[in-house]
């Protein structure tokens, strides 16, 4: 070929001019989710990339850019950019959002600040058909710029996004920092999401009161037709504040969460969303291994007096909490109605607690003092409204059933301190009676000779005599040696025939 025709065939060749501040981080790996094109933020539109400039309408012509072309990945350039013009995903192919990687793994070089207006949101991906697939925004961090910002990341009806090694920090007011919910009844669920490397720190320098991480429902106030958040995976997650809630799942079920939440206020919130008379209770939500600064709290008839633990469930239930207390993380609190399965691990010990949504005691639960494991559910109404049982912490009651309609309570547990203990059956409440059915009672048998001491801490006990010598008189002597068989009662000085 001639020279001149091949220059005349490189002219219809377009060339890929590299943002001069790329990194080789910034090259996204060939086997990413997202299509391979890339499309440098900084080479679209006329934004000024300051601290002080806003970046909002080339970060989202860029993504435009890449949705048009088939899907792609976006870089942004190193540094601190401000943002007051919100970023607005496309709802077409799937695009993701990179920044460079900084000094420390998972660490981000880039930071959006929002200079915007005040209650600002910084990045929302939503739409109210169907749903947004496959988004991902990866190594970025936000800056809610001492409170300005209410949410930095919004996420309505989101499935299959990948949002990994983000933080959030600078402080957020009056919204939720990271939602993940839907927003209307054509709106399909928040689902199969993956949230990896989160640190969300709220409360540096100030007071703040946007909720860290929400998990939300939209509900029909007419019929109750729902939408939510769910089988979302949440791990590698530290998050920290003084005020709003650190995890709040409203309404949202079946996702998975491990990591740590330091939020004095109220670290975790499992409750119920409602519009109008529907109900839609938190389930099936998984958390562990969970280390948490502030109250757990699971929602029921104290909060929502019309949930029901009985037929078409609408109080929370079947949610699993799996509780490193190694930094002392409390106990939860479950309000009745509601139901969660517990365990904790304090590093040198592990119990077990289930409670179950007939009330506020647990319908099982096995402390390592006494190493009492196994299942307990006979005679146990798990979804019942009448009847629970539990075993508890067995350093004072070992089982407890109890009817919450009538009243009767009804307790096994170790009387006494040091030394042996018995093993006592109480009535606690109510008028009920110890009753053997179907089956006849036997006594323990002893020879007169080898009867327990019969003393004022025995006084009232009963045991059968296997050898007593001749007819007894009733309340008499026993005598041994013969082969009578009879019942001896201890009146608190001495055994005598009954």
């Amino acid at each position: 070929m001639r020279p001149a025709a091949i220059l005349a065939a490189l002219a219809l060749v377009p060339l890929a001019i590299a943002d001069p501040t790329a990194r080789a981080q910034q090259v996204p790996d060939p086997m990413s989710r997202s299509a391979s094109s890339v499309f440098y933020a900084r080479q679209q539109g006329n934004c000024t990339w300051t601290p002080a400039g806003d970046v909002g309408p080339c970060i989202n012509q860029a993504l435009q850019v890449a949705a048009t072309a088939g899907g792609g990945t976006v870089v942004r350039p190193a540094g601190i950019y401000g943002l007051a013009t919100k970023v607005v995903w496309p709802t077409t192919n799937p695009v993701a959002l990179r920044c460079p990687s900084g000094s420390g793994s998972g660490a981000s070089a880039t930071t959006l600040k929002w200079i915007g207006a005040a209650a600002g949101r910084m990045v929302e991906i939503r739409t109210d058909t169907s749903n947004v697939k496959g988004p991902e925004i990866n190594h970025c961090n936000f800056d809610g710029n001492a409170g300005l910002a209410a949410d930095g990341l919004y996420l309505s009806s989101v499935d299959h996004g990948h949002f990994d090694d983000l933080s959030f920090n600078g402080g957020f007011n009056g919204g939720n920092i990271i939602n993940l919910t839907v927003d209307s009844a054509t709106g399909q669920g928040s689902q199969n999401n993956t949230f990896d490397n989160l640190f969300i720190a709220n409360g540096v320098g100030g007071t703040y009161t946007s909720n860290q991480f929400r998990l939300g429902a939209y509900v029909s106030a007419s019929d109750g037709v729902h939408g939510n958040a769910a089988f979302n995976v949440a791990k590698n997650i530290l998050i920290g504040g003084n005020g709003g809630i650190g995890i709040l799942c409203e309404g949202c079920d079946n996702n998975y969460f491990s990591g740590r939440v330091f939020n004095a206020t109220q670290s975790i919130h499992l409750t119920i969303a409602q519009a109008g008379s529907h109900l839609f209770p938190a389930n099936g939500n998984v958390f562990g291994p969970m280390m948490y600064a502030g109250p757990f709290v699971v929602r029921g008839t104290a909060s929502f007096p019309g949930c029901t633990s009985t037929g078409t469930i609408t109080c929370t239930f079947a949610n699993e909490l799996y509780l490193d207390q190694t930094n002392a993380s409390p106990q939860p609190t479950v309000e009745p109605g509601a139901g969660l399965l517990w365990r904790s691990n304090t590093g040198y010990a592990s119990g077990l607690s289930l409670i179950g949504k007939d009330g506020t005691q647990p319908a099982l639960m096995a402390a390592h003092d006494y190493s009492i494991w196994g299942a307990c559910f006979v005679n146990s109404r798990l979804y019942g409204t009448q009847a629970t049982s539990y075993l508890c912490n067995s350093q004072s009651a070992a089982y407890v059933a109890f009817d919450s309609i009538a009243g009767d309570r009804f307790q096994i547990d170790h009387s006494g301190s040091g030394g042996a203990k018995n093993l006592r059956f109480t009535r606690t409440a109510g008028t009920g009676m110890f009753q053997f059915d179907a089956a006849p009672v036997q006594m323990s048998v002893a020879t007169v000779g080898t009867l327990p001491a019969c003393g004022a801490t025995r006084k009232y006990a009963v045991m059968a005599v296997s050898d007593q010598s001749g007819a007894p008189t009733y309340r008499g002597a026993l005598t041994g040696g013969g082969s009578l068989a009879v019942l001896a009662y201890c009146n608190g000085s001495a055994w005598e025939a009954h």
